[in-house]
């Protein structure tokens, strides 16, 4: 489920081509006294493209670009998350840790022989969440026998537990000290933050997707955020933000691998919508989606969303400028 992460970010090859011709123009039409003069005359010449405002990366310059990709949750100069947002009750991923940390506060559950949530257990989170109008709806083909039958569940464990907020000690889950400790102190907020940031930096996004050879919606999370907390007071087809990160990193069109089943664009778009918006944004609600359909013989078919920002993102995170 941990994820090798490749940190060569497609963004960067046209920005160091652009800069590269750039150069070689003014190179050509000046001399320089000595070896020293050509070295300082580059050195300022990089220093003042990275720090840049460029328009592809909506105002941003590479060098926030480069720190917004590779350190998000280090780099207040770009972005600042809050630890404990208010309002986080109605997130999905919450409600569901919620769920689990409650039943391990008092008493610890076995754990099955592959080292997953009991069957009971699974059963009961799924009720819960979906209440029982719809888990009789959603049941009456396949229950719930086993974690990966209650999707959200199964991801809100492995999360939690590669936050080491939960553990299996002896054959039965816990919660560990630590916790327990942040739900003392701080209630379920508490918990929020080391949740988000291995859900965002660590989880595997595609790990139920046949498409797993490139992680790097995932790893420009921020830029996605970013991207909805300066356009998302409007309602926008899911295309608006997929076209603006297209326009960011344009290799990355190239770089997505089959199965193409749309044009190269089309399929960008709904990839891109599915990983960040019904994966990403599902989850954590930072932002509001509603489905669009359309009519094909005699049903309707998803075909994407469109989607605003939620009142959370703004709790959850502010892009200083």
């Amino acid at each position: 489920m941990i994820m090798k992460r490749n940190e060569k970010s497609p963004g960067d090859r046209p920005a160091r081509r652009r800069l590269s011709d750039e150069i070689r123009e003014e190179l050509e039409q000046r001399e320089f006294a000595s070896k020293e003069d050509l070295q300082a005359f580059l050195h300022q010449k990089q220093d003042a493209h990275n720090h840049a405002p460029r328009p592809e990366f909506q105002g941003l310059s590479p060098l926030q670009m480069h720190r917004l990709l590779t350190a998000p949750f280090e780099s207040p100069e770009v972005a600042v998350f809050n630890p404990r947002p208010a309002g986080m009750d109605g997130v999905p991923f919450m409600r569901v840790f919620r769920f689990l940390s409650d039943a391990l506060l008092n008493d610890n559950m076995k754990a099955t022989a592959a080292g997953n949530l009991p069957r009971q257990f699974c059963r009961d989170a799924a009720l819960d969440f979906w209440g029982s109008e719809k888990y009789a709806e959603l049941v009456q083909h396949a229950g719930v026998n086993r974690e990966e039958d209650f999707w959200p569940l199964s991801v809100v464990r492995h999360v939690a537990q590669m936050a080491g907020l939960i553990r299996v000690y002896k054959s039965r889950w816990c919660l560990t000290k630590p916790c327990r400790a942040l739900l003392d102190e701080w209630g379920l907020v508490g918990v929020f933050m080391p949740l988000f940031q291995t859900y965002a930096m660590r989880f595997n996004w595609s790990v139920r997707s046949l498409r797993m050879d490139n992680d790097f919606f995932q790893r420009s999370f921020l830029f996605s955020l970013y991207l909805m907390a300066r356009y998302g007071a409007e309602w926008q087809p899911d295309a608006f933000y997929s076209n603006h990160f297209r326009i960011a990193f344009p290799m990355l069109i190239d770089e997505i691998r089959q199965p193409v089943i749309f044009d190269p664009e089309e399929d960008f778009r709904r990839w891109y919508s599915h990983q960040v918006f019904d994966e990403f944004s599902w989850y954590w609600r930072w932002a509001e989606t509603e489905s669009v359909y359309e009519q094909c013989s005699k049903q309707k078919i998803r075909v994407g969303c469109r989607v605003k920002a939620s009142p959370l993102l703004a709790e959850m995170v502010t892009f200083p400028k």
